[in-house]
């Protein structure tokens, strides 16, 4: 038996408020709202989308200059690296002819669709940055110091949402000696457009550090480009084919059943034990092919043990560490030894 929370008795969603237009927000340098939402992106918009429906008022604290910026700025290459149906966005979902790995112009083409259609974007602050915030205990409110396009506004809200994503916008960029003395570009994936844009600019070959989705996003593309590519890679890589990761025993459930049903699913469950659950599923997977990466292992990567590994600690614990195996080639490329 277990207790699911759909919606609030006395406060009821009503879909036909995403209709109506929007109030704009206004030039006033001193602001108060409901909510505050930091963050423009899939979850931010999602949220407001809610607020709207349940008749709340809203503002939303993007730092980007428009709405799908956040996919606009990644590099070419990326997609999504798990199906789209476990990614679904309420009230508006995916084309069905969208790719089953959703590409970053999609993803960019589909935020915006969904701002436009509830008519979200009177109720965005675009260009703004959260300088400082604090909580007025007594008064039972935040107040929220920003730069709005380079002007200084404030804003008091009851309820503060922070929908910034899992925190790693900030690039790691390691130190290495000398680093100087190499002449050519050296970027983070975070500032990567594309192989072709770095063998526009007389690039032969390229040294990729790390080894996980990024790192074989960058793989795949330099490849395709023409240029010479190769990874290094600091410690062993959890590696997991797409076919493990759909499994409806597993993520894969939001394929076969709508997405309200497999929400319930998922969250029903015992929290303890949830998250072993698709760990158990693809550990069994990976026993019955124990020499699926064998040869990626014997090409000089070093592939983990999947029957150990827990995809949900790498996607919740992490945020990384892994490989999805998209079946795109760049494993194939290691194998192949055309990337060492």
């Amino acid at each position: 038996m277990a207790t699911l929370l759909t919606a609030f008795g006395d406060f009821p969603e009503d879909v036909r408020l995403l209709k109506e237009p929007s109030s704009v927000i206004g030039s006033s340098t001193v602001l108060s709202t409901d909510v505050v939402i930091v963050g423009g992106g899939n979850a931010g918009l999602i949220q407001a989308a809610r607020l709207k429906a349940l008749n709340v008022d809203f503002v939303v604290i993007e730092k980007n200059p428009q709405t799908g910026d956040n996919w606009a700025k990644r590099y070419d290459y990326m997609r999504f690296h798990i199906g789209k149906n476990y990614c679904q966005m309420p009230y508006l979902p995916y084309p069905e002819e969208a790719e089953y790995e959703l590409p970053r112009d999609e993803l960019q083409r589909h935020i915006q669709r969904f701002a436009r259609e509830f008519d979200l974007g009177p109720r965005v602050l675009n260009n703004s940055k959260v300088k400082e915030t604090s909580y007025d205990e007594k008064a039972q409110t935040w107040k929220l110091n920003l730069i709005v396009e380079g002007v200084q506004k404030s804003i008091t809200c009851r309820a503060l949402i922070i929908a910034t994503g899992s925190g790693f916008s900030t690039p790691f960029v390691p130190e290495v000696a000398d680093r100087g003395a190499f002449k050519g570009p050296s970027l983070h994936s975070s500032s990567f457009r594309s192989g072709k844009e770095l063998l526009e600019h007389g690039a032969k070959s390229v040294i990729i550090i790390g080894s996980a989705n990024s790192a074989f996003d960058v793989l795949e593309d330099c490849h395709n480009a023409g240029l010479t590519v190769q990874m290094i890679q600091r410690s062993p890589t959890y590696v997991i084919p797409m076919r493990y990761y759909a499994h409806p025993q597993g993520l894969g459930v939001f394929d076969v059943v709508s997405t309200e049903v497999a929400d319930a699913m998922i969250n029903m469950g015992p929290v303890a034990i949830g998250g072993q659950l698709p760990g158990l599923v693809h550990a069994a997977m990976a026993a019955e092919e124990p020499d699926r990466y064998s040869e990626l292992n014997d090409a000089g990567f070093k592939a983990v043990d999947s029957t150990k590994e827990d995809l949900i600690d790498h996607l919740h614990s992490r945020a990384g560490g892994f490989v999805v195996d998209m079946g795109t080639g760049g494993v194939d490329l290691i194998v192949s030894g055309t990337a060492k």
